[in-house]
């Protein structure tokens, strides 16, 4: 009678501790935020850690922070023309009939307003990501140094990745249609080039050797991540950035969102 007591506890235990792991797994899964017809493809990120490098003046130091990242969704594209169509109710751009286009000539304000009124609608709380989120999304989960740009450390196949000033002899005056060229390994796609995407942090910098009225001006300042269309190759790596006051509207910019994986 004991030995069929344990055998039977053992089973409960075993389909209990199953069960929470499906049910674990199930709340990983990606998933499509819907704004009525209009659908946001978001793309589930296991957290970790994360060493990030310092970056001081545009140049790579041997500087490291360690982050815990947290799990979360980020956006599988840019936010595109339609999707800030559906949410702000009207186009951004001039191209009102480019809808698979990335949204553009964003500025960090606008971006803040766009994501104000998607949680109003969605009753969730969606974002823009931490540079450290930004970063380690883009470089696969990986080490630093693994990749260079999103989705290849190689310099001749860059442009296989992402849209960029290589692509166009420098000529474009707009970016391409989301998902036009290969996605990084978490499938996540135009995180190097057509638009520059914006990031929560500011530029903010404790570095002795520059004046103290250009600390104010990147204090207010708000990081870009992955370069755009008219972008080098150098602009592009993952680990730098560019700033851009909140206000300031620039045609390569635009946003990905992301939200915590409650």
């Amino acid at each position: 009678m004991k030995s069929y007591f344990i055998f039977g506890l053992l089973i409960i235990i075993s389909f209990d501790f199953c069960f929470s792991q499906v049910t674990s797994d199930n709340l990983h899964k990606n998933y499509t935020e819907n704004i009525g017809n209009v659908k946001i493809d978001m793309v589930f990120i296991q957290g970790g850690l994360y060493k990030k490098r310092k970056v001081e003046n545009f140049t790579k130091t041997n500087n490291f922070t360690e982050f815990i990242i947290k799990d979360y969704y980020i956006g599988r594209y840019e936010i595109t023309q339609e999707q800030w169509f559906a949410v702000i109710g009207k186009c951004k751009n001039q191209e009102k009939t480019d809808l698979a286009s990335p949204v553009n000539n964003v500025s960090w304000n606008e971006a803040k307003e766009f994501l104000n009124k998607l949680n109003k609608i969605t009753g969730k709380k969606y974002r823009l990501p931490s540079e450290a989120e930004w970063e380690y999304a883009a470089s696969c989960r990986t080490e630093i140094g693994t990749y260079t740009w999103a989705g290849t450390n190689k310099l001749d196949s860059i442009t296989k990745y992402g849209y960029l000033g290589e692509n166009n002899d420098f000529t474009s005056t707009k970016p391409k249609h989301i998902g036009s060229y290969l996605p990084n390994c978490l499938g996540l796609y135009d995180m190097l080039g057509n638009v520059a995407e914006f990031c929560q942090d500011t530029c903010a910098t404790n570095n002795p050797n520059l004046p103290e009225d250009l600390k104010l001006s990147l204090l207010e300042s708000r990081k870009t991540k992955g370069g755009n269309f008219e972008s080098t190759s150098d602009v592009c790596q993952i680990e730098l950035c560019t700033c851009l006051f909140p206000s300031k509207n620039d045609k390569g910019n635009g946003l990905r969102i992301v939200i915590f994986a409650d």
